[in-house]
Parts: structure tokens; C-alpha cells; sequence
């Protein structure tokens, strides 16, 4: 991913894009964030890239990119964040549950 997109993924503007588009403070600030990002992407993005290495082949990867790129892929894909986060949420309050309960029995609290 490009380090534009990646910006634009990781900082969106909000509905009222026009508004702070007007803001001269506003305007610096992001274009400070912006080139921030910029100067760190590459090394973050190279890291992404040592990870995903480490752990599968050329041929593997090569293949979730023919995978993604089809319209079953591509379906995953954009759902897989809100999958993800539904799933952390889940985990979540089941761990919370538990511990709850784990801390009842241990207190005699049940």
C-alpha cells in the first residue's frame, strides 16, 4: 500500500472535511501528522513485510494475493475488520465474565 492510501486508511477526515479544510491550524497540523507518517511508514511497512515472511512462503503469499483479488476475497477482506473487532469485543466480555465469576467462587460470592 502506497503511503498516501495508508494515510488516508490510518488518519480519515471526518464528515466535515470542507470545514477543517478551512482551518489554516488545522491544515498545518495535518500536513505535519501527514509527513510524520510518511517519514515512518516505509520502515513500519518493511517490518509488516518481515512478519508476514516469517511465518509464510512465497508461494502462500502469492496465492492469498490471487485469493483477495477475487470477489470472494475481496468480500473477506472488507469484512474481516468488523468480523475482528465484533470478535475482540466478544472476547472481551467473555474474559470479563469469567473473571467475574473466578472471583466469586474464590470469595465465596456466588
Amino acid at each position: 500500500m502506497d503511503v498516501e492510501t495508508a494515510f488516508k486508511a490510518a488518519f480519515p477526515l471526518q464528515a466535515n472535511e470542507q470545514d477543517l479544510a478551512e482551518d489554516p491550524d488545522f491544515c498545518i497540523f495535518y500536513e505535519k501528522v501527514k509527513a510524520k507518517f510518511a517519514a515512518v511508514y516505509p520502515a513500519f511497512q518493511a517490518r509488516q513485510i518481515e512478519i508476514y515472511a516469517k511465518y509464510l512462503s512465497d508461494e502462500t503469499l502469492d496465492a492469498s494475493i490471487v485469493f483477495y483479488a477475487s470477489p470472494e476475497g475481496n468480500a473477506i477482506a472488507r469484512a474481516m475488520p468488523r468480523i475482528n473487532a465484533e470478535l475482540n469485543l466478544s472476547g472481551e466480555t467473555f474474559a470479563k465474565e469469567l473473571s467475574n465469576e473466578i472471583v466469586s467462587a474464590i470469595t465465596g460470592n456466588e
